[in-house]
């Protein structure tokens, strides 16, 4: 069928685990297509990559984080203490291999696959 995607889309990968430079729930602009290939730049990199298209969807916009929104964890995570499953972190930014998050003083990174967001007090 092709690709379908124009220039300025935001993606990401359909799968967790696929790609070391991006994961699913990570946006990725769409600057250049070509062939059966997409050309993305990650948010928190600042260098682009070429992927095929057919491993990327449309990024849902309400799903994408802002500074101050609140993810549930959904995997264990050492950070200074053992934050368990449910626990609540403060959304800081993208960045190279995940998420920057804040839980209480400490700021620290986890990955996409380690999470949801929460949505006006309801988990989607």
């Amino acid at each position: 069928m092709g690709c379908t995607f124009k220039i300025g889309d935001i993606v990401h990968a359909k799968m967790f685990g696929r790609y070391i430079i991006t994961d699913r729930q990570k946006p990725c602009k769409v600057l250049g297509i070509g062939g059966d290939f997409i050309r993305i730049l990650p948010e928190g990199y600042d260098e682009t990559f070429s992927e095929l298209y057919e491993n990327f969807e449309l990024f849902p916009m309400s799903e994408m984080l802002h500074k101050g929104d609140k993810i549930e964890l959904l995997k264990e995570v050492w950070e200074n203490e053992r934050l368990s499953i449910g626990t609540k972190l403060t959304f800081i930014s993208y960045c190279r291999f995940g998420v920057m998050v804040k839980y209480g003083n400490n700021e620290f990174e986890i990955g996409t696959h380690q999470f949801r967001k929460v949505h006006s007090g309801l988990l989607i």
